[in-house]
Order: structure tokens, then C-alpha cells, then sequence
């Protein structure tokens, strides 16, 4: 079902405009409905379409906080953030070409890497299969813990870090900058290693 169908149907508030489309008037909480397409609906307000049946967010701009959180997306293309946005269980794979512009939650997805991605404040890629950074720029809150992480050569850290349970083994050559946490990883020295913050992290000591 279309959400604009759903709008009609059970009498929400909202506003015809001009060239057919329905803009939305308040806060809204359309949970597990069935709800398929965004088409012709333009967000103004708080939106929660939590637990629904959508695959795609092409040619649709958040205006709003919007949690979109356990549908069946797949890809952000021309898809425009405009605020706090929940993406986490989907299916997303790629952020390729995708501008984040707000805080971002996409943990529980099946993201494989951040190449080509500029990351701008808070954001959550936990539990996704990310197995390398480098080249990849921290700007903000980072937490991937539960990624597939072996090695964080040419990462630059700028802001607190979350990388538990991951696979890194050393920290040789890399600079703290910022909170960090790497606790339930496979690190069994600190040699090379500069701190700069506050710092967690289980040490592997095998006989």
C-alpha cells in the first residue's frame, strides 16, 4: 500500500498540494502496515514507519526525524537526508553515493564497505559485514563494533570509536584521537601503539 492511500484511508491530517501530491500535517506513527512506496508524499514532520514492507526511498527527501527501521530497503540512491534518520535492520549493502546529513543509524544491515562514503556526525554501522577503513574519514561518533575489521592501517580516528568485536590484531603505527573502545578483538600487543583518550581494550596472552 501506498502511504498516501494510507493517509486517505484512515482520515490522518494532512495537506493536497497543487500537482497531487500529500504533505504531511503533524506526527505521524504508521507501525507495521503494510506500507510499500513513499510516492507523491512529501515528509513534514516527525515520521515513524517502523516495521513496514518498503524496498526503496528513490526521489524521496526527509524533512523530519524519520525512523524507517526494520523494512526491506535495500539502496539509499536518490534518496535525500534532511535530519535524524533510523535505517537499522534493512538491507542495505552499499553507501555509495549516499550524503549522510544528520545523525545516522544503520546498524543490522549488510553493508560491506565505506569507500566512496563521507561520514558527517553521529552514525551507527554496527552489526554490518565491514571488513576494512582505509581511506575512510571519521567525522563524528563512529561505532562499528561487530563488523568483520582485521586492520585500521590508514584509518584516521577524529571523535569517539566503537570497534568491539571485530578481528584487528594490532594497533602498530595507528594514533588514538578520541574515546575508543576495542574490547572482544584478537590484539595481542600495544607496541606501536600511541593513546590519546581514554581507552578500553582486552589484551590476548597466549603461553
Amino acid at each position: 500500500m501506498n502511504v498516501c492511500e494510507y493517509i486517505i484511508d484512515n482520515n490522518l491530517p494532512h495537506k493536497l498540494l497543487e500537482d497531487g501530491r500529500i504533505e504531511q500535517v503533524g506526527n505521524y506513527e504508521i507501525v507495521n502496515k503494510s506500507i510499500t512506496c513513499l510516492k507523491n508524499f512529501v515528509q513534514n514532520g516527525d515520521l515513524n514507519l517502523r516495521y513496514n514492507k518498503i524496498e526503496s526511498l528513490e526521489g524521496f527527501i526527509q524533512n523530519g526525524h524519520l525512523n524507517l527501521g526494520f523494512n526491506k530497503i535495500k539502496s539509499l540512491e536518490g534518496f535525500i537526508q534532511n535530519g535524524e534518520l533510523d535505517l537499522s535492520f534493512n538491507k542495505i549493502k552499499s553507501l555509495e553515493c549516499f550524503i549522510q546529513n544528520g545523525k545516522l543509524d544503520l546498524s543490522f544491515n549488510k553493508i560491506k564497505s565505506l569507500e566512496g562514503f563521507i561520514q558527517n556526525g553521529y552514525l551507527n554501522l554496527k552489526f554490518n559485514k565491514i571488513k576494512s577503513l582505509e581511506d575512510f574519514i571519521q567525522n563524528g561518533y563512529l561505532n562499528l563494533g561487530s563488523n568483520k575489521i582485521k586492520s585500521l592501517e590508514g584509518f584516521i580516528q577524529n571523535g569517539e570509536l566503537d570497534l568491539s568485536f571485530n578481528k584487528i590484531k594490532s594497533l602498530e603505527g595507528f594514533i588514538q584521537n578520541g574515546d575508543l573502545n576495542l574490547i572482544n578483538n584478537k590484539i595481542k600487543s600495544l607496541e606501536g601503539f600511541i593513546q590519546n583518550g581514554n581507552f578500553s581494550c582486552f589484551i590476548f596472552v597466549y603461553n
